[in-house]
């Protein structure tokens, strides 16, 4: 967006300079001292910039000079001629120049004449012509401090200023700069996060700020995000001591580092964080659980949590049995677990005695439960056993005392072995009291039976 006019037929490039001056260029823009055995060099043309500048300075202010020394027979250049170089005191333009109402055009005009005969090597650039002391001191003494630093920029250098100027020039760009500064700062988004806080530490400014009053009521702001800043560098320093071991201490310096961050806050590292929070609370939940004992699957559950986390190191050598014990019992309890309540006696028993192992559940608290109705089903068993026995040798004494067996209670007899046990009730209460061979005075022969028979029904078996 900006216009650039490029003269190239006299140009000099870095790779030019020390060469012969093919282009002595045009008069009266070109340096009186210039000529065909002037060498090429970077600041050729400053002379000619300046002559341009003043020249364009000076039609800006007082536009009637265009009419009265632009506009005239033979003439094709701004304002200067060579006369007037040649001979300052005779030229009706210097003298016009000279009460411009453009103080600025005054100082460029005798610059630009005192050049003229000096050699072309003291030509300074047109910065520092341009934006002369006496424009800036103006500038300085009505505050106008941005317009005074960006004139002292383009000047591209104020040592030789004068020395009143000093101190308003150092006001101007501690102005200026604390205008930036604070421009920046505010420019921070105000967000919970780890990249705000940095921006906002980075952006303050101390120097500048201090004193002024919009910064200082952000000072408590600035001192909290510095601490979470602070608290980040540590965290970020715990990760790093972690890249070639990772330990359950380890883990923990970091999670507790965290825990001072605010709920909710966003930063880098945060992921690592995550993790290391997995692996403490994993490990943390299997020693809970191996000191509970309570649930075998919660123990495996606890130490698949571990393995998920990859942290099995933290686990003590002395727990690997006891979660390999977990492991092995927790597909039995499940199965003692799965026999519904409702399964009648006997399924319920063939479904005890076919999960239990008492090599594995010895010692297990959680069994407990099943244990005291896993003896009664080994007692059964027994006694089942003994009476099929007994029932297919026909010794009727063995079959009524086995049936009137307290395990065997309300359990419910095949078809067969039922009638076996009635038939040799039957021949029992047919035998004489006076038999020197009854051995069962107090023996109840209905024992086996889900209740005791009517009369009616003892009458039969009387008879």
């Amino acid at each position: 967006g900006e216009l650039k006019l490029v003269d190239y037929d006299c140009m000099c490039v870095p790779a030019l300079v020390g060469r012969r001056n093919l282009e002595v260029g045009v008069e009266p823009y070109q340096h009186p001292g210039r000529n065909d055995s002037t060498l090429l060099s970077l600041d050729l043309d400053r002379f000619s910039a300046l002559v341009i500048y003043a020249g364009l300075r000076a039609l800006a202010a007082d536009p009637r000079l265009w009419r009265k020394y632009v506009e005239q027979p033979g003439h094709d250049k701004l304002l200067f001629r060579s006369d007037d170089f040649r001979n300052p005191a005779a030229s009706a333009l210097y003298a016009d120049l000279m009460q411009s109402p453009d103080k600025e055009v005054c100082d460029l005009t005798g610059r630009l004449f005192s050049m003229a005969g000096e050699p072309i090597n003291r030509v300074p650039p047109l910065g520092q012509l341009t934006d002369s002391f006496i424009k800036i001191e103006r500038l300085l003494t009505q505050e106008q401090w941005k317009e005074a630093v960006a004139a002292l920029n383009r000047r591209g250098r104020f040592q030789d200023a004068p020395a009143r100027l000093q101190p308003l020039i150092c006001r101007a760009y501690e102005y200026v700069c604390r205008e930036q500064a604070w421009e920046a700062y505010c420019k921070v988004p105000v967000r919970t996060s780890e990249d705000s806080d940095r921006q906002l530490v980075d952006a303050w400014n101390e120097k500048l700020f201090v004193g002024y009053e919009p910064a200082e009521r952000q000072r408590l702001r600035v001192a909290e995000a510095r601490k979470r800043v602070m608290l980040l560098d540590r965290l970020i320093y715990l990760i790093q001591q972690t890249a070639k071991s990772i330990t359950l201490s380890g883990e923990r310096n970091i999670v507790d580092a965290a825990s001072k961050l605010p709920q909710g806050y966003q930063y880098g590292v945060q992921a690592r964080v995550e993790k290391a929070r997995r692996r403490v609370s994993a490990a943390g939940r299997l020693e809970q659980r191996l000191g509970d004992s309570s649930s075998e699957a919660a123990i495996v559950a606890a130490w698949r949590t571990v393995v998920e986390a990859k942290c099995e190191t933290f686990v003590n050598s002395a727990w690997r049995p006891r979660i390999e014990l977990a492991e092995r019992r927790s597909p039995i309890l499940k199965a003692l677990y799965d026999i519904p309540a409702d399964l009648p006696r006997e399924k319920r028993d063939q479904r005890l005695l076919e999960a239990w192992r008492e090599d594995l559940l010895f010692g297990c608290r959680e069994a407990d439960r099943w244990r005291a109705e896993h003896e009664a089903a080994l007692a059964r068993k027994d006694v089942l056993g003994r009476l099929e026995s007994a029932i297919r040798s026909g010794d009727d004494a063995a079959m009524l005392q086995l049936a009137a067996e307290p395990c065997l209670a309300d359990y419910p007899l095949p078809g067969a072995w039922r009638k076996a046990v009635e038939k040799a009730e039957r021949k029992v209460v047919r035998r004489p009291r006076s038999d020197s061979s009854w051995k069962w005075k107090n023996w109840n022969p209905f024992a086996w039976r889900s209740s005791k028979p009517t009369d009616a029904e003892y009458s039969d078996e009387r008879q």
